[in-house]
């Protein structure tokens, strides 16, 4: 009752836990999204702003001029012209004077006015990455260009760089135009906001963008070093390597994208390279995910998922390192089907496991779940379906969260085990102690009838010692060479059989007897014999190592050995051991061909069965025997 007890105060704790980790997780999702409160937006490429209390979100619908590079001045003129909504890529609109989708590749003019009803004064503009090259006029003054814009894709050069630009506002109407070229992405355009305020508000939120990402790739680092250190300590437990090696690639993944800190450290990084690592990380980080899961809940269906995903990660990695963006982006969308088949599988084997590690399941499937919201929606928002931010650092904070939380519950519980068993073994010790002392009194009582009694029972034990040894050795040694016979080798193999029965495990056999020893007692004696007879089954001892094997004294001159747990190769070397070590005895025999005591060695390994009989692997090592004899004697003949 007391285990039940503890059990639903643990799952309450879980679920608890798990509330308040989704309700801290969802509040900075809502921080997120009403940090920039929604303004009102443009209309037909014209935006009115009132207020530049906090930084203003310049969506809505921009002027696009479709395959045209123009400059402000040439805005002037009459150009054909439709309407593009920012955030947004270009990708699939159309334009007024075609039902044609436009193709990712190409490039085109953005213009924007916006009216202020201040005098001027000075603002700051805060560009996102826009794919891939753009330059920016305001007030028909250019401020700035990224990359190359390009007619085509010789002329066009991508680049990856978010801008903080100052300009002079005039009162009234002012205006806006980018021009963007994009002949590498698949997606063309500017696809996220542009923020407008003053210079001290739109610092403030490039800075506290950057420092988000600065925190998390740190949280990240220092989280994969923390779990190497742990690895390296415990080698054998590699859910510790596998979560480091997932940290540091998310913590990768998280500087090459969002505000792409990396840009900071090294602003020269080539756009191609930096898209590359974006993929391979997305890749590697589902593989050393799943990879972790296993080591933590090793269920068989996990296992089928990491033998289907290898080939399948492999192929996409290779595919992101020798191809362009154009081909790899392309098939990424099959990879994200495969996504959602293994989270399926994932959660099959979370529930799996939950009926066997109880709450800690249920937590880790929890964090899971936030951890898979914030890779869907990092996935729609590449796609272009949502423009929220990217969650997914987030949800993998959420994760460790949750697997600190249950690595220290793990510890925690130890620890109470540890406490528990302290004290009980502290009763039990003091417990201990006074049966001591009441045994120490009623020892000191009778040792005066003990030591008459022991004396009595001493004398006689050793009489019956002396008996049962005597007897031992008529039961189950054999008088001469002083190892075992066969009634004792008989009993033993028995055993052993039907043990190997259960267990299915090999049992090899190992017959042997000396060569011509008729001959030799002929010729030198029976008491040499007898003397032959006890050199070679010292020997036969000593070739056996372990306290399971068995060698006994099979009948006349013929020996044999019992090998537990022994396949065809294991035995192979016993018995070359054996007949080298006889053949090393160098024991005279000048009716032997050699011309010193040899050996003839039959072998046989089964695995038991029920519907075979001890016997049979007997009578296998004794046929390999005889061909032994007839392949020319001090040999050795195995089957199987």
């Amino acid at each position: 009752m007391i285990i039940k007890d503890d059990l639903m105060g643990k799952k309450a704790l879980a679920s608890i836990l798990s509330f308040v980790i989704l309700c801290l997780f969802l509040s900075i999702i809502f921080y997120w999204q009403i940090s920039i409160p929604s303004q009102q937006q443009a209309h037909n490429g014209v935006i009115n702003i009132s207020n530049l209390n906090t930084p203003v979100r310049l969506d809505g619908e921009w002027k696009f001029y479709w395959q045209q590079l123009l400059a402000p001045s040439d805005l002037k003129q009459n150009h054909e012209t439709s309407l593009a909504t920012i955030p947004g890529v270009w990708n699939g609109n159309q334009l007024y004077s075609t039902d044609a989708k436009l193709p990712p590749d190409g490039y085109a003019t953005y213009s924007l006015t916006f009216n202020i009803d201040q005098p001027s004064q000075q603002l700051s503009i805060l560009l996102p990455h826009i794919s891939t090259s753009y330059n920016i006029w305001i007030n028909g003054k250019q401020l700035s260009s990224i990359g190359t814009v390009g007619t085509t894709t010789n002329s066009a050069f991508p680049q990856y760089a978010t801008q903080e630009l100052q300009f002079e506002t005039q009162a009234g109407a002012n205006n806006i135009v980018i021009q963007v070229a994009n002949f590498t992405n698949l997606f063309g355009g500017i696809n996220s906001s542009i923020y407008l305020g003053t210079p001290q508000h739109i610092q403030l939120l490039d800075r506290k963008n950057l420092t988000i990402d600065v925190l998390l790739i740190g949280s990240l680092i220092i989280m994969g070093i923390y779990h190497f250190t742990l690895f390296t300590s415990r080698k054998k437990d590699f859910s510790a390597f596998h979560f480091g090696l997932l940290c540091l690639i998310i913590g990768l993944r998280t500087a090459v994208t969002s505000q792409r800190y990396i840009l900071t450290l090294f602003p020269d990084l080539p756009w191609e390279l930096l898209t590359k690592i974006e993929y391979l990380t997305y890749y590697l980080g589902t593989i050393t995910i799943i990879r972790f899961l296993y080591s933590l809940y090793p269920t068989k269906p996990m296992q089928k998922l990491i033998k289907f995903s290898l080939p399948i990660v492999l192929f996409f990695s290779l595919l992101v390192v020798f191809t362009d963006v154009k081909v790899y982006g392309k098939y990424s969308d099959f990879f994200d089907l495969y996504i959602l088949g293994g989270s399926a599988i994932i959660f099959y084997s979370l529930w799996l496991a939950r009926k066997k590690f109880f709450f800690y399941a249920l937590i880790f499937t929890y964090g899971f779940i936030i951890l898979l919201v914030t890779v869907i929606n990092d996935l729609l928002q590449y796609k272009n379906i949502l423009h929220t931010p990217l969650l997914l650092p987030f949800g993998l904070l959420t994760f460790m969260s949750c697997q600190a939380f249950i690595l220290c519950l793990r510890f925690t519980n130890a620890f109470r085990l540890v406490e528990a068993m302290s004290i009980s073994l502290k009763n039990k010790n003091k417990k201990l102690r006074q049966l001591y002392i009441e045994q120490k009194k009623s020892t000191e009582i009778i040792s005066s009838w003990n030591q008459k009694l022991e004396e009595t029972v001493s004398a006689r034990t050793k009489a019956l010692e002396e008996a049962n040894n005597k007897l031992l050795e008529l039961s189950f040694l054999d008088g001469l060479t002083k190892i075992a016979n066969r009634r004792h080798f008989d009993e033993v193999l028995e055993k052993e059989w039907f043990r190997s029965c259960r267990s299915q495990l090999p049992l090899s056999v190992i017959i042997f007897d000396i060569d011509f020893f008729k001959l030799y007692n002929d010729h030198y004696g029976h008491l040499s014999g007898d003397e032959c007879l006890k050199k070679v089954a010292k020997t036969a001892s000593a070739c056996i190592k372990r306290s399971c094997d068995l060698a006994a004294r099979y009948g006349g001159e013929e020996f044999v050995f019992l090998l537990p747990n022994t396949n065809l190769d294991g035995a192979i070397k016993v018995a070359e051991r054996l007949r080298q070590g006889i053949e090393n005895l160098n024991i005279e025999h000048v009716k032997s061909p050699k011309n010193k005591i040899t050996c003839s060695v039959g072998v046989a390994t089964l695995i038991p069965d029920k519907a075979l009989l001890p016997t049979e692997i007997l009578a296998l090592a004794d046929k390999n025997l005889y061909k032994a004899k007839d392949s020319g004697r001090n040999t050795i003949y195995y089957s199987v």
